[in-house]
């Protein structure tokens, strides 16, 4: 099975992915292979990778959210393939504002990844599908409905995150990413 994580080194932060095994009750993973490039800073990161399996191809499908240095965001998507143990180049999914990838393979081998999409104070769960080695435009699929933002916890605002949740100087973070599954 294969692992993918934010991981770092001494030129950066970057997404890895591992192919691990099973031996009996432990688990071993070998060296990672890099999927994104380094980024550097506080201003410049990758975040939130999510991985999925194409039993057409014998693929794994990574993909993430690229925050770039003027405070935009990058949908990226990176295909390995298995057998030849190769990856595939990186694909700019969206230059709109969005963020929360969430990749799914459907019975024909078509990658669809939704995301949540921001357009001035509108946000909306929206997808872009890659087949034939070719993106489509992004589609809408449903406008989200205001939240709550992040849950008031003792009049705080600020985000929380880990164990600083539900203290009394941050506040609960509420996202709205959206997730998928192939039936």
């Amino acid at each position: 099975f294969f692992v993918a994580n934010l991981a770092q080194n001494n030129s950066g932060e970057f997404i890895a992915l591992y192919k691990c095994s099973v031996s009996g009750a432990a688990i071993t993973c070998g060296t990672y292979i890099q999927v994104s490039s380094d980024a550097t800073g506080t201003s410049t990161f990758n975040d939130k990778d999510y991985i999925t399996y194409d039993p057409i191809k014998n693929q794994i499908v990574v993909t993430w959210t690229y925050f770039n240095s003027t405070g935009g965001t990058m949908l990226k998507m990176r295909v390995y393939d298995i057998k030849t143990a190769t990856l595939g180049k990186t694909h700019n999914l969206t230059a709109m504002s969005a963020q929360g990838t969430n990749p799914v393979v459907d019975n024909n081998g078509t990658i669809y990844v939704f995301f949540e999409a921001f357009n001035g104070s509108t946000e909306t769960i929206s997808y872009v599908k890659f087949a034939s080695g070719k993106l489509s435009s992004v589609k809408n699929v449903a406008t989200i409905n205001a939240s709550a933002g992040n849950i008031d916890c003792g009049g705080q605002t600020e985000e929380a995150f880990s164990t600083e949740a539900f203290s009394t100087t941050h506040a609960a973070r509420v996202v709205e990413f959206p997730a998928a599954v192939v039936d």
